[in-house]
């Protein structure tokens, strides 16, 4: 049978070795220096981005529409796991229209979809959503 050791006589047990108890006093320190993250996730998030951001930039070129050609990549982020990516797209058009932009760029969403299923070895495609916004010369704001 285990004996149960009261809260009194840990502390005093404690004391005999030390002067003083601090918080992480008692604990594993396997347990109490482990990292709170999981940076293995992170990392194969990042990959993901990097090998979509890969394949996005060579499909716009290669599409019909002359608006999505003078689209490109700016960044891919996961929005909000990996599951779904947001796609930061600049247009490079003299008469930028936000919402001809969007349909453009939403009618290709299967042909990407597509494209990046052939890059990426994943069970299921992510998801595509997108931030399209007008190129600045002078490095100032675009529309969103």
């Amino acid at each position: 049978m285990k004996r149960k050791i009261t809260t009194k006589k840990l502390r005093a047990s404690m004391l005999e070795s030390c002067g003083e108890i601090h918080e992480d006093d008692g604990i594993d320190p396997r347990t109490y220096f482990k990292s709170k993250r999981n940076n293995k996730g992170d990392r194969k998030t990042k990959q993901l981005c990097q090998q979509v951001s890969r394949t996005i930039n060579l499909c716009l070129n290669d599409c019909d529409d002359p608006i999505v050609q003078s689209m490109f990549l700016v960044g891919v982020q996961p929005a909000p796991d990996s599951s779904c990516l947001l796609l930061h797209i600049e247009c490079d058009v003299d008469n930028f229209d936000h919402a001809a932009a969007m349909l453009s760029i939403r009618s290709q969403t299967s042909r990407l979809q597509f494209e990046i299923s052939r890059a990426i070895n994943r069970k299921r495609v992510p998801n595509l959503t997108f931030s399209v916004r007008a190129t600045c010369a002078k490095g100032g704001q675009g529309d969103e």
